[in-house]
């Protein structure tokens, strides 16, 4: 699918004029499979299937994936080039696709969300050995600067 066109430009050499490629054209493909089962739950509150409803068969051979992210890496895009195409995508979005939220990461611990002190946190997650998963969590739900400090200087140290 395209979704930025091809840019061509006329110019004259030796006095005549040659149309030539300013900038090449933009496609995704979405490739089927690999959809997680988070996704696919996103996917079927939102989706009915082309017949207005899911078949009985595996609802995951209907849905293919495009991940904005891994294309403009592997396409060596620029932002621009990246945010346009995501642009262009959510255009269209839930018509042929949808736009599906990546799933926040779980409780590190069940008291987590009670703490409020940065080194408890911070000391809590190293002798459980969950700092990773505490720092994902805080930085996908909280956001407290102090308690990111903390847990990544226990990263730093560890």
């Amino acid at each position: 699918m395209c979704v930025i066109p091809e840019e061509r430009e006329v110019v004259t050499e030796r006095g005549k004029p040659v149309e030539k490629v300013r900038s090449r054209g933009t496609f995704v493909r979405f490739v089927n499979g690999g959809i997680t089962d988070d996704e696919l739950a996103q996917a079927l509150t939102r989706w009915k299937g082309p017949h207005g409803t899911v078949s009985d068969a595996d609802p995951k051979l209907y849905f293919s994936v495009y991940d904005t992210d891994l294309a403009a890496a592997l396409g060596r895009w620029d932002e621009e080039t990246k945010a346009k195409v995501e642009e262009v995508l959510l255009e269209r979005e839930g018509l042929d696709y949808i736009l599906l939220v990546e799933a926040a990461p779980g409780k590190p611990w069940p008291s987590y969300d009670e703490m409020e002190n940065a080194e408890k946190i911070a000391w809590t997650a190293e002798t459980t050995g969950t700092t990773e998963l505490a720092l994902a969590y805080e930085k996908a739900t909280h956001q407290r600067p102090g308690v990111i400090d903390a847990l990544e200087g226990v990263k730093v140290s560890a």
